[in-house]
């Protein structure tokens, strides 16, 4: 979204969407305040810092004109964020989250990267064909995108 007045977000409590409009791909987040947080995220993006590697990567291939920013809904102040995220992640089924998995309780102990490679060994085991197909289609489109692309798969 190339005008970031297009919906009015200030001071709005409540739940929103990121969405690639070409791939159709989107992340679902909440926020006490949207517009911040919007302004939070597009910062990150065009740094090439931000947490969630898919959203990054879809950023830099397809750039920022692709990503629109949605209010979802809006929450009043009584009523829980997370239980509004929740449900929102529920029915969109928002591709570039990844944070709503919870960890098995026998990763309680375990140190962050230990939670970090169990996570990444099941994503990669339910996503491998599909991954490998697009990086291949990305990679015959653009060489110089290599770069991005080490990751182990196995």
């Amino acid at each position: 979204m190339d005008d970031d007045t297009a919906i009015d977000t200030t001071n709005i409590r409540g739940i929103y969407m990121i969405r690639n409009a070409i791939t159709g791909d989107s992340y679902v987040g909440k926020s006490n305040n949207i517009q911040a947080r919007w302004l939070g995220h597009k910062s990150a993006l065009r740094r090439g810092e931000h947490y969630c590697d898919p959203l990054q990567t879809d950023w830099m291939i397809y750039g920022e004109s692709a990503f629109e920013f949605l209010l979802l809904m809006e929450v009043s102040g009584t009523d829980s964020l997370q239980t509004a995220e929740s449900a929102m992640i529920e029915k969109h089924h928002p591709q570039y989250n990844h944070a709503h998995v919870k960890p098995e309780p026998t990763t309680l102990n375990m140190s962050n990267n230990q939670r970090i490679e169990i996570f990444r060994r099941a994503f990669i085991d339910s996503y491998k064909d599909e991954i490998l197909a697009l990086r291949d289609e990305i990679l015959a489109i653009n060489p110089n995108l290599s770069r991005y692309f080490q990751i182990r798969i196995s």
